[in-house]
């Protein structure tokens, strides 16, 4: 076995559009930091492929100001012993230029990116992370997993589970067949998900104003909203029960049930045929609006170069002081709240000062101290508060299986592992029927010769088939 690199280096200055074809191997895609395109490949061959030219099959093409990058499939000409777990590409893009990937059996990574995306994969994982800018998302088989995201989102899956946490942005929509539907820490105004066999979780984050739309035919939904949000909910279940822990006034008419929280700013439409509706709020989700202003906060701060920069990080701060006030309103173990305070004060005594520009670095510092500090004492008193209340049900359990998303996300990738495989533990809900079916459709690709036995196998993993 040998490993044969690869790299290729582009300059092309103005360009609106990058389409990337993929059949190689398992690809990720990030920013480059000078605008240049960068293709960086190592490709693991049997020792008796490795004079193989490989140039001929990492092919790009300018027409005007639109690129096509393809990376041609190996495995017809290695007889299929192309060792897709041992290779892989990376490729750096421009910020800005619009985004287009297609690929059939190989996995996919999206991560800091700031552009227009469009990825449309068959047979494997995509996985999406730390992206700015429209995300438009396809797959057939295969896990899509999406996190801390910002930007309109749309995606459309067959079978598989989609996964998202920490994403925001004007619009959300879902369109999934076979598959739990799992996002926590999200803001979306307009909000649409729809699935037909699987569960579907969706856990918001504090919005003023805006609509949620949530059907499903087979499987339950769990809806978990702030405290304080103030919304119009109008639930249905034709074969299934509605339970609901919300703080809200609650009544029935013509079957349906109705809840309102103050005002109907937020208006909330969730039916399912066959399934329970679950509705509640979970005060802890405020430490997730926290941690998204904290974040504003530290990158301000970073960037804050002028007095009117300072201007710019008090408003900031200020906002960031209100999201913890309220939840430090919640907090009922005197301890806790006490070390909030203090923690609040220092938030705003480490920022006082106007000559804090000049030492950035300890100012960062301290505030990361402060905000460990912080997730300590509310992840232990949020922790009590499920532990001793019995209508909490298993979808807080899932949420906390998100903790160190981003981190997994990157682990998953480096040690290239079965692609797919790793989302398997999601899809509780996920009909037998459902994932026999895709084994068949992949077991007739292997006979007609469309996939090698390696893809085969890599792809039955992905289902969640041994």
């Amino acid at each position: 076995m040998k490993t044969i690199p690869m790299r290729f280096e582009y300059d092309y200055p103005n360009l609106e559009k990058i389409s990337i074809d993929n059949e190689m191997a398992p690809l990720s895609i990030a920013n480059s930091d000078d605008g240049k395109i960068i293709i960086e490949a190592e490709i693991a061959l049997p020792d008796r492929y490795s004079d193989l030219n490989l140039e001929s099959y990492f092919r790009v093409t300018l027409e005007e100001l639109k690129l096509k990058v393809e990376f041609d499939c190996l495995a017809e000409v290695t007889d299929g012993s192309l060792h897709l777990n041992q290779s892989q590409i990376h490729m750096r893009v421009p910020k800005g230029v619009e985004l287009k990937v297609e690929a059939e059996n190989l996995p996919l990574q999206l991560s800091g990116l700031e552009n227009k995306i469009s990825a449309d994969n068959e047979n494997a994982a995509i996985f999406v992370h730390a992206c700015e800018g429209k995300l438009n998302l396809e797959n057939e088989n295969g896990p899509i997993r999406i996190s801390q995201c910002a930007g309109n989102i749309s995606i459309k899956q067959e079978n598989g589970p989609i996964m998202a946490e920490e994403i925001s942005g004007h619009f959300l929509k879902v369109s999934s067949e076979n598959g739990a539907v799992k996002i926590r820490l999200a803001q979306f105004n307009d909000l649409s998900i729809e699935n037909e066999n699987g569960m579907i979780y969706y856990e918001s984050l504090p919005i003023e104003q805006g609509g949620f739309d949530l059907s499903n035919e087979n499987g339950k939904i769990v809806l978990v909203l702030p405290e304080e949000m103030e919304y119009a909910i109008e639930a249905k279940s034709e074969l299934g029960r509605i339970r609901s822990s919300l703080k809200a006034d609650q009544q029935r008419i013509d079957g349906k049930y109705l809840f309102t929280n103050g005002e109907p700013k937020v208006k909330i439409n969730v039916k399912t045929e066959n399934g329970s509706i679950r509705l509640s709020s979970d005060p802890s989700i405020n430490l997730g609006a926290f941690k998204s202003k904290l974040d504003d906060l530290r990158e301000t701060i970073k960037e804050a170069t002028s007095l009117e920069d300072n201007e710019k990080v008090q408003q900031i701060l200020q906002k960031t002081v209100e999201s913890l006030n309220a939840i430090k309103d919640k907090v009922t173990e005197a301890k806790i709240n006490e070390a909030i305070q203090k923690n609040i004060a220092s938030l705003r005594e480490t920022l006082a000062e106007v000559n804090w520009i000049e030492t950035k670095d300890k100012v960062l510092s301290t505030i990361e101290k402060i905000n460990t500090d912080i997730n300590n004492n509310l992840r232990k008193f949020f922790e009590k508060v499920r532990q001793t209340d019995p209508d909490k049900e298993s979808g807080f359990n899932f949420g906390r299986r998100f903790d160190d998303f981003g981190d997994t996300l990157q682990n998953i990738w480096s040690k290239r592992p079965s692609w797919g495989r790793s989302g398997r533990d999601m899809d509780d809900e996920l009909p037998r029927d459902v994932s026999e079916q895709s084994r068949r459709k992949i077991l007739q690709m292997l006979e007609n010769g469309k996939i090698t036995a390696d893809e085969a196998e890599r792809l039955l993993r992905a289902i969640g088939k041994e």
